[in-house]
Order: structure tokens, then C-alpha cells, then sequence
């Protein structure tokens, strides 16, 4: 059972549910987007929303955490309702704020053997929530990745084992809770056998009932079984569960109502993904899309593209009888619970006073380095080498790999962390680039390592076909090595790897490339097992 629910029949709910109109009740469900980086109009246009409609939340997304903690005080000293605040940190506040920790994407965190360690990433990361006044998180992703291309989640998944989703899922969420913070599980009823990016257009799930209920559906199960707070809808078209054209999950009857609320005994907060994604926005208008939402079975409404219309349909719909006024007290009543269980309704608002210092602490970052090694998987174990050269690729095309919302990467010079320690050892390095004159090798044992790809699958992660090639043609020179920073699929784009031992060490961090070199010198081990199969 979601934690909260214990404080479905708080006092402070009573007295809270007990003063609120209709009208104010249909706005607690209504969560807005907040940038802290966008100025001071921006600002005053929140204000304005709190104010006069009463809205229940703020999901932020770019800015830095002095701003955003700073704005949070405002709009919490504005609201007569203490807001529920969320974020989409899947790898950590750095996934959207500067000056932020990251923790490893989570294909990485699905190699990692010692789920231990998931779970103290968990903790951590809720606890750094907590300080900048967050409540609830938009993670675990629990999409199970089955398709190589797909192009908005791949790195966001554990991996393609319902079992292993499921597991790794369940330590990331005990973690959030244990830290006092909301954990959404997403994307129901899983996006990871998808090839449309559900914010660009509606994807479809193709399949049948018995075949998500052996591959999508076991990581909702389980998580559902072991308390998870709330659970995110997709914009997925599922025929097999509901065949009104246009409809996404997010926003189906069938799906929320039946599916997860009757079907899988879920009974706590049901989220919508992002109400402006074109999943949706391509097929209804706004305030047709609030009711849809609501009318599917949902309690928390997020980012709706204009309030006032929201609510003015929402009231339309009260009056007509399209919706029920002892549902509406039942959703809001589920969304003040969880608000009095994150401590909303009586915490001081955390204080500026050493911010960065508290977000950075020492134990947090040897987590982040802990949780690199112990991700790095080999293909098959290399003979134990003195290595001569490397040869580091670096794409040119890669660059950042933003969506509207997200904030990726800041970084316009490519890391080459991973070179400097091997230097050290006497080992020679040399950079090749796309098009790039091919280099003399020395002879004996050297290393390709892959630098600079984007994150996502579209576009062959960044590959051009030029890269391509260049890539093939040091791959048929015959390394001894290949240390991979970047997805597991990028091999499905090259040829001649397959009998060559492949480091994964699945992304650009320092911390990764750091973890990979005392693999390479002989000073640590690669622990991990890679989680998700190989392209064809």
C-alpha cells in the first residue's frame, strides 16, 4: 500500500478538503511547469496562477537550485494551500539544474550486480530533493527496453528483463521513500517496445493483453506490490486495451480505470504525463484534454497548457454531470494526503544558507563513483594486456541531445578524462575525428575508445555515416580493447566488433571514463553484467 494513504483522514486533510470549493478542489489537481531560469516574468506569471486559481503543484524543470529553492519560498509563501512540489530527476537534480550531481542514467544502473547500491542512490538523491524543497520525484522509469531504436527511452531503462526492471526499480523507489519523497513509477503500461517519442506524436503498442502482461506490465506489478506512491500513464496508443482512435493511455478509461486502478489494485496517486506533449495536443484541444484526464481516472493533471480553460471545462463538465462531485473529493483528498505525508503542510521551507554545500556532499559523490565502477560490464574478459596506444574517437556531430524540457548536457568540450590516466603510464593517445586522417599504430596491444555520441537513439546517436565508417575501418585494424562511452546500441550501427572484448562504460562522465581507465591500468575490476541484448 503508497505510504500516504495513511493520511487519507489527516486532520489537516479534513480541515483543508472541508474549505475548498469544488472549483479549488479541481485546481489541487492541476500542476504547472516552472522554469527558475526564465526571469522574472515568469515568475509573476506562476504567482498569478497560485494565487487566483489555487493550483496544487509545480513541477520544475531547467534553472539552478539557488533560483529554484528561492522562487519555491515564494510561490510557497503565496499559496493558501501548502503546493506539492515534483521534479523529473531520473539521474539526479543535474538532469535539470546546474551546479547539480548526477548519478548514472539508468541502463548503467541496470549492469550494476548490488541493487545495495540502487537503493542508497535512492536515498541520497531524496534527500537532496528534500533539502531544495522538492516532494515528489518522476522516477523510477520501469519501461522495459525491448526495442533497440527507441527513441525517448533506451538509456532511461534498467534494461529488456521484466524481472530485472522490476528489482532495480523497486531499490531506486524504497530509496526515494525511505527519504521521505513521492516515487512515480512510468511509463504505464511501458514505452520500451515503442519507436515514436511519445512528446513529437502518439506511439502505439501494438500488442496483446497476454503479451504485456509477460513483459510491460510485471515492473508496474511488482512496484505496485511493494507501495509505490504513484504511477504515470503514458501517451500510448494500446488497441488492445482501448480502441477509441487518438487515445493515449494517459487519458483512457479503460487503461487508468480498469487497468491500473481495478485490474492491478493500484490505490495511490495516478499522474499524467505531460499534458503539452504532442502525444496529446496533437489530437484534442486544451480543456478536452483536462477532461480526459480526469474522466480516465487521474489525480494529478500535469502541465496543462492554459489553467483558466482547464478549470472553466472542468466546472462545465461538474455541472453537466460529466463528472461526479464525491470523485472529484476523492482525488483531491488522495493529493492533500500525499502532500501532508512529504510534510508540506508543516515543514519550514528549506533555507538557502549552504545550498551548494549540501547538495554536494562528499558521501553523494564517492556514491556516484561507486555506482560508475560498479556498472562497467565487459562482452567476454580480455587477456591481461600491457597496452601500447590508445586510439579515442571523438564524434563531431554528437554535440547535446536536448527535448523541449530536458537539459541533457551542458557541456560543449567533449570530457577526455579517460586518456589522462593512462598517459600517466606511459601509455601513448592520439584523438581521431570523423573524416580524420587514420593513425599509425604501434605495435602491440592498443585500445579504440568511442567518446562524444548523444544519449538517444534517433539519429544513430549522433553518428553521421562518415563517422560511421571511420569507426569501422579502426575497428578492422584490430584493437586489442573497446571501451564504449556511450549506449550498448551504438554497436548495433557498426560491424567487426564481435570478437573484441567491449568495456561498457555507457556514458561521457568523468566519473565513468575515471572508473574505466583503473580498469584498463589493472587496478580495479569491471563488476557489472550488461542488462540489455545487443542489436541485430
Amino acid at each position: 500500500m503508497p505510504p500516504f494513504l495513511e493520511f487519507l483522514n489527516h486532520p489537516w486533510v479534513e480541515s483543508t478538503l472541508a474549505s475548498l470549493s469544488p472549483r479549488q478542489q479541481m485546481a489541487q489537481l492541476l500542476h504547472v511547469a516552472g522554469w527558475s531560469n526564465r526571469g522574472p516574468e515568469h515568475e509573476q506569471d506562476l504567482l498569478h496562477l497560485i494565487e487566483n486559481y489555487g493550483i496544487g503543484g509545480i513541477i520544475f524543470f531547467q534553472g539552478d537550485p539557488e533560483s529554484q529553492l528561492r522562487q519555491t519560498q515564494a510561490y510557497q509563501s503565496a499559496s493558501s494551500v501548502p503546493l506539492l512540489i515534483s521534479i523529473d530527476a531520473e539521474w539526479g537534480l543535474g538532469m535539470r539544474l546546474d551546479h547539480s550531481l548526477s548519478f548514472p542514467h539508468q541502463i548503467a544502473l541496470g549492469a550494476i550486480l548490488n541493487d545495495q547500491m540502487i537503493y542508497d542512490m535512492g536515498r541520497d538523491l531524496g534527500e537532496q530533493c528534500r533539502r531544495l524543497g522538492i516532494h515528489m520525484n518522476f522516477a523510477p522509469c520501469v519501461d522495459v527496453n525491448v526495442e533497440p531504436a527507441n527513441p525517448v527511452i533506451g538509456f532511461r531503462s534498467f534494461g529488456n528483463d521484466p524481472d530485472l526492471v522490476s528489482r532495480k526499480a523497486r531499490a531506486y523507489m524504497d530509496g526515494l521513500q525511505d527519504a521521505g519523497i513521492l516515487a512515480v513509477a512510468k511509463h504505464f503500461p511501458g514505452h520500451g517496445d515503442t519507436n515514436v517519442d511519445s512528446h513529437m506524436d502518439l506511439p502505439v503498442l501494438p500488442h496483446s493483453i497476454e503479451r504485456l502482461e509477460q513483459v510491460e506490465l510485471p515492473p508496474f506489478r511488482h512496484l505496485i506490490k511493494h507501495g509505490i506512491s504513484a504511477i504515470m500513464p503514458g501517451h500510448l496508443s494500446v488497441p488492445a486495451l482501448d480502441r477509441e482512435p487518438n487515445v493515449g493511455a494517459t487519458i483512457s478509461a479503460p487503461i487508468v480505470k480498469e487497468l491500473l486502478r481495478h485490474h492491478l489494485s493500484f490505490q495511490g496517486l495516478s499522474v499524467t504525463d505531460a499534458l503539452d506533449m504532442k502525444g496529446v495536443t496533437r489530437h484534442f484541444p486544451p480543456g478536452e484534454i483536462e477532461l480526459r484526464a480526469f474522466r480516465a481516472g487521474n489525480d494529478m493533471l500535469l502541465f496543462p497548457s492554459d489553467v483558466r480553460v482547464a478549470i472553466l471545462r472542468l466546472e462545465k463538465a461538474l455541472e453537466a454531470g460529466e463528472i461526479d462531485l464525491n470523485e472529484l473529493e476523492t482525488r483531491c483528498r488522495r493529493v492533500l494526503a500525499a502532500k501532508a505525508w512529504a510534510g508540506a503542510h508543516e515543514e519550514d521551507i528549506p533555507s538557502l544558507e549552504n545550498l551548494h554545500e549540501d547538495l554536494h556532499q562528499k558521501e553523494s559523490i564517492e556514491l556516484i563513483q561507486k555506482l560508475h565502477a560498479g556498472s562497467l560490464s565487459w562482452t567476454t574478459q580480455p587477456l591481461r594486456e600491457q597496452y601500447q596506444q590508445v586510439l579515442a574517437f571523438v564524434n563531431v556531430e554528437g554535440g547535446p541531445d536536448e527535448l523541449k524540457h530536458h537539459q541533457l548536457s551542458k557541456d560543449s568540450e567533449i570530457d577526455l578524462a579517460f586518456l589522462q590516466p593512462l598517459q600517466q603510464e606511459g601509455i601513448s593517445t592520439s584523438i581521431i575525428r570523423e573524416g580524420g586522417e587514420g593513425e599509425s599504430l604501434d605495435t602491440g596491444p592498443w585500445i579504440l575508445s568511442i567518446h562524444g555520441l548523444a544519449v538517444k537513439a534517433k539519429q544513430k546517436f549522433g553518428l553521421t555515416e562518415a563517422a560511421i565508417d571511420t569507426l569501422n575501418q579502426l575497428i578492422a585494424a584490430g584493437p586489442s580493447v573497446i571501451v564504449l562511452f556511450a549506449s550498448p546500441y551504438v554497436l548495433g550501427h557498426l560491424i567487426g566488433w564481435e570478437g573484441i572484448p567491449v568495456l561498457h562504460a555507457f556514458q561521457q562522465s568523468r566519473a565513468a571514463q575515471e572508473a574505466a581507465a583503473s580498469v584498463i591500468l589493472g587496478n580495479a575490476v569491471a563488476p557489472g553484467s550488461l542488462s540489455v541484448d545487443y542489436p541485430e
